[in-house]
Order: C-alpha cells, then structure tokens, then sequence
C-alpha cells in the first residue's frame, strides 16, 4: 500500500522547531550515543518532537540537518494524541551518530534514536497431539510425567471463543494452512480482493491482517516462524488435522513484520501492534527481540496497555540473565508486558533460554515444540546407503552439501582439519550457534550437532543469528555411531524446506514457550472477557506449578499451568 514519503508531508500535523540548540547536559536525554552499535536500518532515525506547530521551519531545519525524506508514523487515532504522534522515520544522509547528536541538540527534539532491527516462543483426537508434551505430558518424549501445562484439563472447561483474537506479531501466518484456517480472524469490514480499503483503516484488502514490511493487507509467512507459533496458540481441535493449539476456539490475526530472513524494524513492529489493537485484538504474542531498547516501541506498548491489550513476549535464547542484559521488547518495565522463558520436558529451563529473577515472569514449554509450518522441511545425514534422521537447527542455512566426515568433538575451537568436511560436534560446553560458526570459521560444508544425552537434540541457533552452512541437530545414539564407525566416509547433510508444502515442524526457543502463554491468557479472557491485562498476568504467574529446578529464575519461579488458571476462576 503507498505509504507518502515526501519530506514532511505524510499525514501528520505541523511540528514545532526552531533553530535553538539544548544545552549539553539536556542531550544525554534525548539520545543515547551506544544505540548505533545495535542492529538498525542504515540511514533511518525516528525523530520525537516536543510539539505540534510548524511544518515549515521543521522542513527547513531537517533538510539543513541532512534529511532527505521523512513520514509519520502509521498509527489509529487513539495514538495521534501521544508522543507517537510526534514521531517521524526520517532517512538521511551521511554520519548517522553526527546526525543523531545535530538533531538531537535542536530544542524542538524530545528524542532521537535509530531504526532498530529486531529478530525473529478433553483429550482431542488430533493425530500428533501424542508429540505435544507441553500439552500433555506422559513421559512419551523421555521426559518427566505431569511436566506440563494440563491443557487436557483446562479443556474441560474452555477452548476458547472465536470473538477473543490473538494477534501474531512476527513472520506473518500461513493462513491456508488446513489446521489454522478455521481459526483466522477476518475484517468483516473488507471484501477480500477488491483493490479497495473498504473499511477506511489505511489498509487495502487486509482481511486477515497487514504486512508492514510493504504496507500490504497480505500477511502471508513466507519464513515459518509465525506460523508455527500461530499453530500453538490456536490450532484447530477435533479436526484430523496435526496438532492442536492452547487456545483452539480462538482467532489468529497476522500481523507480519518479520522477513523471510527473520529480522524487522521497529517502525513495523510498533504499527502491527496499534494495528492489532484499532482492529479488536485482546493481546499480542511477540516472539523477537534485540539488545537496545526503542522508546518509541515502549510507547506504543504502554499506548496498547492502555487500551487493554495484553503483550506477551519471548525472553530471549541466549542462555543469559536479562536483568544483567536485557532484552527487548521482554524487558521494557511494563506492567502490561508478560515475558516468558522456555522450559524442558523435565521442567527445567533451557540452557538457551534467557532468565531474570526481576525481568522474566513465568516460563513455558519451549524446547522440541512440534506445530504447523507453511512447508515441509527435511533434516537429515545420508552416508553409506543409509539415512540418519536429524532436526532442523532453527536459523541455520537451508541446503544440501556433501564431504567426509570428521570429528569435531565439543567444537570448541577452530581446526584446520575440518576444512572441507561435515563436522559432527557433540553437544556441551558451549552454545549451539558458537559450534556452527567454530566448524563453519574453518571451512566446514556442513556441521551436525548431536545430542550428550538420550534423545533427539532440537536446537537453534538463536535470535538474530544464521550461519552460511547447513546445520543439524541428531540424536545421541546416530551421532555416536557416525563418530565411531563413519568417519571420513561421505556424508550428505540436508536442511531444506519445500515452501509449497504445508505441513508440521519442531522448533526449540523461547519463541515456542511465549505463544503457550498467549494461548493460556486468550483461554482465560474466553473464560471471563472482563479480565485485565494486569490480572491475566498475575493470574498466570500465581497458579503456575513451581518445580524445585525453577526457583529464582524468573519473577513467579514457576511453569505455566492453564488448569490452574482456569480452575482458580471458577473457585
């Protein structure tokens, strides 16, 4: 959808400026000079304005600061009145961290800072729900019984309304999929395919939701990520389809701002989620994040916490305490936002997972999450006539490549050795993505991590993060016998997807324990629509289980558990 970037003419009021400069002491304020060493878009600020007056002297002002174009930022009504309101993206030319200090020094600025680039959490007859062990825990993934969030039984008494709408922040939905359709929200103020915007939103045909990446009302994934954290929200129960979501009466809204590659910018985020409130959405699930915070992201969550929209957020998988090192938009102090952490099938936290006594809430399944993806993806190692099955390793290259095998044992260095092989790296010791880029550093084709314990390892590389060689995960058992007996024998490694397909995939991260959380407080809002997003959060963290392993790693030390929750109402 046109989006007008003719320098200050897009849709917004004048602004106020003058030609004055702040005061040394009052810049610190107004932009923080160690933004620009986080990820953000080249060339692009998002410039706050202390009022609403002058068109004319801000055009003149910005054009002599650099600027080449600006707009306004997307966002309803109930927002213009807000410092979003006065918030521009401007792109401009030359040294971006001067630019930001020249703009910043104007006394008419309130706040300066970059374009942030984020990342891309009864018993129903659904054929795989035996694989979904964050539902229903029985041991069946070698895991500890009960080591769940009892959404059996929570179903005895809701599966959700259809009028409650979560909305998917992320790579957008695979809205065709069979086990998510019945499930999509639709603008029933749309008529699909028309060309018109029928309902005077902004939006053209968004019928199921937007894409903000190219302001389009098509938010189709075209990466997988939202899509399968779509599936555990809120896929279709009793249907004979795959899987089945937390909150399966519920309806989904997509609302893309995520790539194909995984990554967006903050202007995008922020818009798919005042987009999500204006079009009715109760919360959001958010499974991305960065290391800088975003003012203007922090004010569009308190704008959407406001209006009683609850944000639901991943932690984070770098394995770190965010109270030290935060991230965000789980770390923005927000009593509206509810972060979450990824819990093991022995109901422990990941060692991926990030944690915070003070900044992360609650955590939820998350590791080896099998739910819908748009494709059907293949991992596995072929050597000798045989097929060793693997794991995607979530963010790794897609691709086929072929070479001896060697050993790499915990990959913790780098090895001339490995050049022009497929590393096999036991898991331990350090992270999954150092591994990877330890073999691939020297010049390994392709590397297979397998697991140092019992089981399939499900890993991921984590947020923000790829490599240039296919990885994947395995088992303990193959990745010994390749270790043992195949050594310098061909192996063939494959990570591909077939993006015409539909169909199932397992993922590990946090990213697959916060959309449990967004499906248990939709359940509750089906239960009891007048819940606030304040007491959806308190009730989810103070009915959650509280397994010994848990204590001081988050706020509540506690696991999810939806019967719980559910259960603690109707007492």
């Amino acid at each position: 959808m046109f989006k007008p970037k003719t320098l200050l003419a897009a849709c917004m009021a004048t602004v106020a400026l003058s030609g004055a400069v702040a005061a040394p002491s009052a810049l610190a304020a107004k932009f923080n000079k160690k933004a620009l060493d986080y990820p953000h878009v080249s060339g692009e600020l998002l410039v706050t304005f202390k009022k609403v007056k002058d068109s004319s002297a801000a055009m003149a002002i910005l054009e002599r600061k650099g600027a080449t174009s600006a707009e306004a930022l997307r966002i309803p009504d109930f927002a213009k009145d807000s410092e979003l309101g006065r918030t521009m993206k401007i792109s401009i030319d030359g040294n971006l961290k001067k630019k930001m200090k020249a703009i910043a020094k104007l006394k008419s600025v309130a706040y300066v800072e970059p374009n942030f680039i984020v990342y891309a959490d009864s018993i129903p007859t659904d054929p795989m729900f035996d694989e979904l062990w964050g539902m229903n825990n029985t041991g069946q993934t070698g895991g500890t019984a009960d080591a769940d969030i009892d959404a059996p039984e929570a179903w005895d008494y809701e599966t959700g309304e259809s009028s409650v709408v979560v909305g998917i922040i992320d790579t957008g939905i695979a809205y065709d999929h069979p086990d998510l359709a019945a499930n999509m929200w639709t603008n029933t103020g749309e008529i699909a395919g028309n060309g018109v915007d029928d309902d005077g939103n902004g939006y053209i045909d968004d019928v199921y939701g937007i894409n903000c990446i190219d302001g389009s009302g098509d938010p189709y994934d075209d990466n997988g990520h939202g899509t399968h954290v779509a599936g555990t929200v809120a896929a279709v129960m009793d249907n004979g389809e795959g899987v089945v979501g937390v909150a399966p009466g519920v309806s989904l809204m997509g609302l893309k701002f995520l790539s194909a590659e995984g990554s967006g910018s903050s202007d995008d985020a922020l818009e798919c989620l005042l987009y999500s409130v204006q079009m009715g959405a109760a919360l959001t699930n958010n499974s991305w994040g960065g290391g800088f915070p975003s003012r203007a992201m922090k004010q569009a969550i308190e704008q959407a916490g406001n209006r009683g929209s609850l944000f639901v957020a991943a932690a984070g998988n770098d394995g770190t305490d965010n109270d030290r090192s935060p991230h965000y938009p789980s770390s923005y102090r927000s009593a509206t936002i509810l972060a979450v952490a990824n819990s093991d099938h022995t109901d422990v936290l990941d060692a991926s997972s990030n944690y915070g006594l003070r900044s992360v809430d609650i955590a939820a399944p998350g590791t080896g999450i099998t739910s819908t993806v748009p494709y059907e993806s293949v991992a596995e190692l072929n050597t000798a006539g045989m097929t060793f099955a693997g794991s995607p390793m979530s963010y790794a290259a897609f691709g086929t490549a072929s070479a001896p095998m060697s050993d790499g044992g915990l990959c913790d260095t780098t090895d001339a050795a490995w050049s022009g092989t497929v590393v096999l790296c036991e898991r331990g010791e350090i992270t999954f993505y150092d591994k990877v880029i330890n073999a691939q550093s020297s010049g390994a084709v392709a590397v297979v991590v397998y697991n140092n314990e019992p089981g399939m390892l499900f890993g991921t590389l984590g947020e923000g993060n790829t490599s240039d060689v296919p990885a994947i995960g395995m088992s303990q058992a193959d990745g010994q016998e390749l270790v043992a007996s195949y050594l310098g024998t061909e192996g063939e490694v494959v990570n591909t997807f077939d993006p015409a397909g539909l169909g199932y995939d397992t993922y590990t991260g946090t990213s697959m324990a916060s959309p449990h959380v967004a499906g248990a407080a939709a359940l509750l809002l089906s239960y009891d629509p007048s819940l606030t997003p304040m007491q959806l959060k308190n009730i989810l963290m103070s009915t959650s289980d509280k397994p010994a392993a848990m204590a001081g790693t988050t706020v509540s030390s506690g696991r999810l558990n939806v019967y719980n929750a559910i259960n603690s109402l109707i007492d």
